[in-house]
């Protein structure tokens, strides 16, 4: 991928991945929120790309009335595509827009479902996994449709930690089990094309996907080099993928190399000393999940 194309891409806030399983013909659309300085540089961005791009603002989004217009851009190697995909958003056919960004229809169905609650779409994907987590599918630093009016705030206070590492997947979407084969197919298809065309980059989102994660909520997570066992976890350092994790307790962490996760509570351990209790929320609030 020449250099010009690729700053195109980041200027415009549109992922390698999608720009790539685009072009490749693995992705109908790419749907792209519009700023105020955004319109010319994807006028630029068009130019390198060969690609078709439809953009429209909402006024109203979904019968609520927005303080502030709302612009995106649906971009397509087909015009009429890119216009299926507007009117799709614009007449709230969430089924047809899923299938139009190229995602499973179990997926979209699942992420549906649970559209509008307090579900967190981690948790909930951990729960649905009936098999062992693959990394294909692991969506932690992905917050991509994960976050409402509220969390989206945090994300934004917090910008510069979440999109330090905000490239590392190789799904987009939210699957509905982190074994959803579907899903699989498509992380598989991603890790293929980056390693063809970036290989450097393929490399680094394995190494931070596939590992073992003590989750809280989508902000609060560590990601950790090393294993499960018996559901204890073994590990031999803390790797540098920040969250807002309280840092007190992130340092004691650093020093450990056991975890216990229990229902109620975490305990970590250096060798058999014990060092620190987390008491839990509740029993999803503090999980091991392995990607390893």
């Amino acid at each position: 991928m020449n250099t010009k194309l690729m700053r195109q891409l980041s200027i415009c806030g549109i992922d390698i991945q999608s720009y790539l399983l685009l072009k490749r013909g693995f992705k109908p659309v790419i749907r792209l929120d519009v700023t105020e300085n955004n319109p010319n540089n994807i006028e630029n961005f068009i130019k390198v790309s060969e690609t078709h791009v439809f953009i429209k603002t909402f006024d109203e989004y979904y019968d609520q009335k927005l303080s502030r217009p709302l612009s995106f851009a649906y971009i397509s190697l087909s015009e009429d595509l890119a216009q299926e995909a507007y009117e799709a958003n614009k007449t709230r056919d969430l089924k047809s827009l899923g299938k139009l960004l190229g995602y499973p229809e179990c997926c979209i169905d699942s992420f549906i479902r649970n559209l509008g609650t307090s579900v967190n779409h981690m948790i909930e994907s951990f729960l649905n996994t009936k098999t062992k987590l693959s990394f294909y599918c692991n969506s932690l630093f992905n917050f991509d449709s994960k976050v409402d009016e509220y969390l989206n705030k945090i994300y934004h206070d917090y910008y510069n930690i979440f999109t330090a590492n905000d490239n590392f997947f190789l799904i987009r979407h939210m699957p509905c089990a982190f074994d959803c084969k579907k899903s699989i197919e498509i992380g598989r298809k991603t890790l293929e094309i980056l390693e063809e065309e970036l290989p450097e980059l393929a490399e680094k989102i394995v190494f931070a996907l596939k590992k073992p994660i003590l989750y809280f909520d989508y902000f609060n997570w560590i990601v950790f080099y090393g294993n499960l066992k018996d559901n204890v976890l073994y590990y031999s350092k803390v790797l540098p993928y920040k969250s807002l994790f309280p840092g007190n307790n992130l340092k004691i962490i650093k020093e450990g190399n056991r975890i216990e996760v229990l229902d109620d509570k975490i305990i970590v351990y250096k060798d058999s000393k014990f060092l620190l209790k987390i008491e839990k929320q509740d029993k999803y609030k503090g999980v091991i999940m392995d990607f390893s």
